[in-house]
């Protein structure tokens, strides 16, 4: 089965500090897919996710709720529209950039990520066929 974060029908829960680097946490939309009898089944569900950015610094500074994503990139020398694959390690340069509905921009940048999803995924929506990521 393979899983992708869609930003765009994701919320920005939280931009914490561990240490030195920053957790950004997403209350993430969370496409599934997996072959059953020779075609793709996909199912949409919502699921926490962690971007964990590696000495991530970041100049957004402003206290929110939790905010609907209208879309956004992962940079990790190859760049994930909307879509990123979960889960993700990678250990060189990363750029994150959150785009908010009022058109504002989060952007955290640091050394490296690991982005996961955790706790119990709740089903939203079956996938149609087209929603695949190598459609």
């Amino acid at each position: 089965m393979s899983q992708w974060l869609e930003l765009h029908d994701s919320d920005l829960v939280a931009i914490t500090n561990v240490g030195n680097d920053l957790v950004v946490e997403l209350r993430g939309y969370i496409h599934a897919w997996e072959r059953r009898d020779d075609r793709w089944a996909g199912t949409g569900s919502m699921q926490s996710v962690s971007i964990r950015v590696l000495a991530g610094k970041t100049s957004w500074v402003a206290p929110f709720k939790a905010v609907a994503l209208s879309g956004g990139t992962l940079d990790v020398g190859k760049v994930f529209e909307n879509l990123i694959p979960i889960p993700l390690v990678a250990n060189h340069s990363t750029r994150l950039r959150l785009s908010l509905p009022a058109g504002e921009t989060v952007e955290v940048a640091g050394d490296g990520v690991h982005v996961a999803a955790h706790g119990e995924a709740v089903f939203v929506e079956h996938l149609p066929d087209h929603l695949r990521p190598d459609a």
